[in-house]
Protein backbone atom coordinates (compact mmCIF):
# COMPACT_ATOMS: atom_id res chain seq x y z
CA UNK A 1 0.00 0.00 0.00
CA UNK A 2 1.60 3.27 -1.12
CA UNK A 3 1.64 6.22 1.31
CA UNK A 4 -0.34 9.40 0.84
CA UNK A 5 1.31 11.34 -1.96
CA UNK A 6 1.00 14.38 -4.21
CA UNK A 7 1.23 14.13 -7.97
CA UNK A 8 3.44 16.89 -9.41
CA UNK A 9 3.60 17.99 -13.04
CA UNK A 10 5.05 21.05 -14.79
CA UNK A 11 3.06 22.35 -17.76
CA UNK A 12 3.57 25.13 -20.29
CA UNK A 13 1.55 26.05 -23.33
CA UNK A 14 3.69 23.98 -25.68
CA UNK A 15 2.86 20.81 -23.72
CA UNK A 16 -0.76 21.58 -22.84
CA UNK A 17 -2.28 19.43 -25.62
CA UNK A 18 -0.04 16.53 -24.62
CA UNK A 19 -0.99 16.94 -20.97
CA UNK A 20 -4.70 17.14 -21.78
CA UNK A 21 -4.42 13.58 -23.14
CA UNK A 22 -1.86 12.00 -20.83
CA UNK A 23 -3.68 13.23 -17.72
CA UNK A 24 -6.82 11.37 -18.75
CA UNK A 25 -4.82 8.12 -18.86
CA UNK A 26 -3.68 8.80 -15.28
CA UNK A 27 -7.27 9.28 -14.17
CA UNK A 28 -8.44 6.10 -15.89
CA UNK A 29 -5.61 3.71 -15.06
CA UNK A 30 -4.08 5.13 -11.86
CA UNK A 31 -7.04 6.00 -9.67
CA UNK A 32 -4.97 6.85 -6.56
CA UNK A 33 -3.92 10.03 -8.39
CA UNK A 34 -7.53 11.20 -8.06
CA UNK A 35 -7.58 10.25 -4.38
CA UNK A 36 -4.51 12.33 -3.49
CA UNK A 37 -3.50 15.98 -4.11
CA UNK A 38 -2.32 17.23 -7.50
CA UNK A 39 0.18 20.10 -7.87
CA UNK A 40 0.46 21.76 -11.28
CA UNK A 41 3.45 24.03 -11.83
CA UNK A 42 2.13 26.29 -14.58
CA UNK A 43 4.16 28.53 -16.82
CA UNK A 44 3.84 32.26 -16.15
CA UNK A 45 3.53 34.64 -13.20
CA UNK A 46 0.00 36.03 -13.45
CA UNK A 47 -1.85 33.39 -15.42
CA UNK A 48 -3.36 31.17 -12.72
CA UNK A 49 -6.92 31.88 -13.77
CA UNK A 50 -6.08 31.31 -17.43
CA UNK A 51 -4.39 27.99 -16.68
CA UNK A 52 -7.21 26.81 -14.43
CA UNK A 53 -9.73 27.59 -17.17
CA UNK A 54 -7.64 25.55 -19.59
CA UNK A 55 -7.33 22.62 -17.18
CA UNK A 56 -11.02 22.66 -16.33
CA UNK A 57 -11.81 21.55 -19.87
CA UNK A 58 -10.36 18.09 -19.37
CA UNK A 59 -9.57 17.61 -15.67
CA UNK A 60 -11.81 16.10 -13.01
CA UNK A 61 -9.35 16.18 -10.12
CA UNK A 62 -11.03 17.16 -6.83
CA UNK A 63 -7.90 18.46 -5.07
CA UNK A 64 -5.81 20.39 -7.56
CA UNK A 65 -3.48 23.30 -6.78
CA UNK A 66 -2.01 25.46 -9.56
CA UNK A 67 1.20 27.37 -8.81
CA UNK A 68 2.72 29.81 -11.30
CA UNK A 69 6.37 29.32 -12.30
CA UNK A 70 8.08 32.73 -12.21
CA UNK A 71 9.57 34.31 -15.30
CA UNK A 72 13.38 34.53 -15.05
CA UNK A 73 14.98 37.04 -17.45
CA UNK A 74 17.70 35.41 -19.53
CA UNK A 75 16.78 31.83 -18.69
CA UNK A 76 15.69 29.20 -21.16
CA UNK A 77 12.19 27.78 -20.92
CA UNK A 78 13.59 24.33 -20.19
CA UNK A 79 15.87 25.52 -17.38
CA UNK A 80 13.09 27.47 -15.71
CA UNK A 81 10.45 24.73 -15.85
CA UNK A 82 12.86 22.01 -14.70
CA UNK A 83 14.02 24.19 -11.81
CA UNK A 84 10.38 24.50 -10.76
CA UNK A 85 10.26 20.71 -10.37
CA UNK A 86 12.65 21.04 -7.41
CA UNK A 87 11.50 24.28 -5.81
CA UNK A 88 7.78 23.72 -6.41
CA UNK A 89 7.48 20.42 -4.48
CA UNK A 90 9.85 21.73 -1.81
CA UNK A 91 7.52 24.64 -1.09
CA UNK A 92 4.03 23.40 -1.93
CA UNK A 93 3.85 19.63 -1.26
CA UNK A 94 2.51 18.67 2.17
CA UNK A 95 2.68 14.88 1.84
CA UNK A 96 5.75 12.82 2.78
CA UNK A 97 6.15 11.59 -0.81
CA UNK A 98 5.25 12.92 -4.23
CA UNK A 99 5.01 11.36 -7.68
CA UNK A 100 6.54 13.55 -10.38
CA UNK A 101 5.21 12.81 -13.87
CA UNK A 102 6.10 14.33 -17.23
CA UNK A 103 3.40 15.52 -19.60
CA UNK A 104 4.51 12.82 -22.07
CA UNK A 105 4.17 10.03 -19.48
CA UNK A 106 1.20 7.75 -20.10
CA UNK A 107 -0.46 5.26 -17.77
CA UNK A 108 -1.20 2.49 -20.23
CA UNK A 109 -3.00 -0.08 -18.10
CA UNK A 110 -4.10 -0.57 -14.49
CA UNK A 111 -1.34 -2.28 -12.49
CA UNK A 112 -1.99 -3.44 -8.94
CA UNK A 113 1.66 -3.31 -7.82
CA UNK A 114 2.49 0.02 -9.45
CA UNK A 115 4.01 1.30 -6.16
CA UNK A 116 5.40 -1.60 -4.07
CA UNK A 117 5.70 -1.19 -0.30
CA UNK A 118 9.44 -1.77 -0.34
CA UNK A 119 10.01 1.45 -2.28
CA UNK A 120 8.83 3.43 0.72
CA UNK A 121 10.23 1.24 3.49
CA UNK A 122 13.84 0.88 2.29
CA UNK A 123 15.34 4.23 3.17
CA UNK A 124 15.20 5.59 -0.36
CA UNK A 125 14.95 9.32 -1.02
CA UNK A 126 13.66 8.58 -4.54
CA UNK A 127 12.62 5.70 -6.78
CA UNK A 128 12.63 6.21 -10.52
CA UNK A 129 13.36 4.56 -13.87
CA UNK A 130 16.89 3.23 -14.20
CA UNK A 131 19.19 5.12 -16.54
CA UNK A 132 22.88 4.94 -17.39
CA UNK A 133 24.12 8.24 -18.77
CA UNK A 134 23.94 12.04 -18.72
CA UNK A 135 23.83 13.87 -22.05
CA UNK A 136 25.57 16.09 -22.94
CA UNK A 137 28.59 15.14 -20.86
CA UNK A 138 29.45 18.84 -20.59
CA UNK A 139 26.37 19.35 -18.39
CA UNK A 140 27.69 16.80 -15.91
CA UNK A 141 31.10 18.48 -15.96
CA UNK A 142 29.35 21.79 -15.23
CA UNK A 143 27.71 20.12 -12.23
CA UNK A 144 31.06 18.83 -10.97
CA UNK A 145 32.52 22.32 -11.31
CA UNK A 146 29.56 23.81 -9.44
CA UNK A 147 30.01 21.35 -6.58
CA UNK A 148 33.74 22.05 -6.44
CA UNK A 149 33.17 25.80 -6.42
CA UNK A 150 30.31 25.90 -3.91
CA UNK A 151 31.45 23.01 -1.69
CA UNK A 152 28.11 22.17 0.00
CA UNK A 153 28.87 20.92 3.50
CA UNK A 154 26.31 18.14 3.00
CA UNK A 155 28.43 16.59 0.23
CA UNK A 156 30.43 14.08 2.26
CA UNK A 157 30.47 11.22 -0.29
CA UNK A 158 32.51 11.12 -3.51
CA UNK A 159 31.01 11.88 -6.91
CA UNK A 160 29.52 8.85 -8.71
CA UNK A 161 31.91 6.70 -10.72
CA UNK A 162 31.75 8.06 -14.26
CA UNK A 163 33.23 7.32 -17.67
CA UNK A 164 32.90 9.37 -20.85
CA UNK A 165 32.29 8.62 -24.50
CA UNK A 166 35.26 9.04 -26.82
CA UNK A 167 36.68 12.24 -28.27
CA UNK A 168 35.49 11.22 -31.73
CA UNK A 169 31.88 12.06 -30.74
CA UNK A 170 30.74 15.65 -31.28
CA UNK A 171 30.40 17.57 -28.02
CA UNK A 172 26.59 17.87 -28.03
CA UNK A 173 26.27 14.08 -28.31
CA UNK A 174 28.93 13.07 -25.81
CA UNK A 175 27.71 11.12 -22.79
CA UNK A 176 28.84 10.72 -19.20
CA UNK A 177 28.09 7.13 -18.19
CA UNK A 178 27.05 6.28 -14.62
CA UNK A 179 24.28 4.45 -12.74
CA UNK A 180 21.56 7.06 -12.39
CA UNK A 181 17.83 7.64 -12.90
CA UNK A 182 15.53 9.37 -15.37
CA UNK A 183 12.43 10.96 -13.91
CA UNK A 184 9.49 10.63 -16.28
CA UNK A 185 7.76 8.78 -13.42
CA UNK A 186 9.63 9.47 -10.19
CA UNK A 187 8.73 8.96 -6.55
CA UNK A 188 10.57 11.41 -4.28
CA UNK A 189 10.64 12.29 -0.61
CA UNK A 190 9.49 15.84 0.06
CA UNK A 191 11.90 16.46 2.93
CA UNK A 192 14.90 15.49 0.83
CA UNK A 193 13.65 17.66 -2.03
CA UNK A 194 13.62 20.56 0.41
CA UNK A 195 17.28 19.82 1.16
CA UNK A 196 18.09 19.74 -2.56
CA UNK A 197 16.24 23.02 -3.10
CA UNK A 198 18.23 24.66 -0.33
CA UNK A 199 21.56 23.27 -1.56
CA UNK A 200 20.94 24.60 -5.08
CA UNK A 201 21.41 28.17 -3.83
CA UNK A 202 19.40 31.35 -3.42
CA UNK A 203 18.61 31.81 -7.12
CA UNK A 204 15.61 30.04 -8.65
CA UNK A 205 17.51 28.36 -11.50
CA UNK A 206 19.25 25.09 -10.69
CA UNK A 207 23.02 24.91 -11.31
CA UNK A 208 22.26 22.86 -14.45
CA UNK A 209 19.12 22.57 -16.61
CA UNK A 210 18.21 19.08 -15.39
CA UNK A 211 16.01 18.33 -12.38
CA UNK A 212 16.66 14.59 -12.19
CA UNK A 213 20.44 14.89 -12.77
CA UNK A 214 20.74 17.42 -9.97
CA UNK A 215 18.49 15.46 -7.58
CA UNK A 216 20.33 12.18 -8.22
CA UNK A 217 23.76 13.83 -7.90
CA UNK A 218 22.86 15.50 -4.60
CA UNK A 219 21.60 12.18 -3.25
CA UNK A 220 24.81 10.43 -4.29
CA UNK A 221 27.05 13.11 -2.75
CA UNK A 222 25.01 13.04 0.48
CA UNK A 223 25.20 9.26 0.76
CA UNK A 224 21.45 8.78 0.24
CA UNK A 225 19.86 5.78 -1.46
CA UNK A 226 18.01 6.10 -4.76
CA UNK A 227 16.00 3.16 -6.06
CA UNK A 228 16.36 2.28 -9.75
CA UNK A 229 13.28 0.47 -11.08
CA UNK A 230 11.71 -0.36 -14.42
CA UNK A 231 8.77 2.02 -14.40
CA UNK A 232 7.59 0.70 -17.75
CA UNK A 233 6.82 -2.60 -16.02
CA UNK A 234 4.58 -0.61 -13.65
CA UNK A 235 2.24 0.54 -16.42
CA UNK A 236 4.01 3.75 -17.51
CA UNK A 237 5.06 4.66 -21.05
CA UNK A 238 7.26 7.65 -21.91
CA UNK A 239 6.94 9.14 -25.40
CA UNK A 240 5.93 12.35 -27.15
CA UNK A 241 5.31 10.64 -30.50
CA UNK A 242 1.96 9.60 -31.95
CA UNK A 243 0.20 10.86 -28.84
CA UNK A 244 -3.32 10.40 -30.18
CA UNK A 245 -2.55 6.75 -30.92
CA UNK A 246 -0.98 6.24 -27.48
CA UNK A 247 -3.94 7.95 -25.84
CA UNK A 248 -6.47 5.73 -27.64
CA UNK A 249 -4.55 2.60 -26.63
CA UNK A 250 -4.36 3.64 -22.98
CA UNK A 251 -8.05 4.55 -22.90
CA UNK A 252 -9.08 1.20 -24.39
CA UNK A 253 -10.44 2.76 -27.57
Amino acid sequence: MHPDFTTVVAVDERHLREFSLSYQTWERNCRPILQNPLLILADGTECRGWWESKFAKFMQHPNCKVVAVPLIPGSTQRHRMLSALIHGPAEHVDTEWYLKLDTDTWCMTPVDDWAPDEWFDSGYVAVSHRWNYTKPASMYRDLLLWAETHEPVEFTAPAPKTTYSGDDVEEAKRKAFHRRIISFAMWARTDFTQDVSRISGTQFLLPIPSQDTFYWYCAARMGKRVGRANMKDRGWKHTSRKIEQIYAEAMGQ
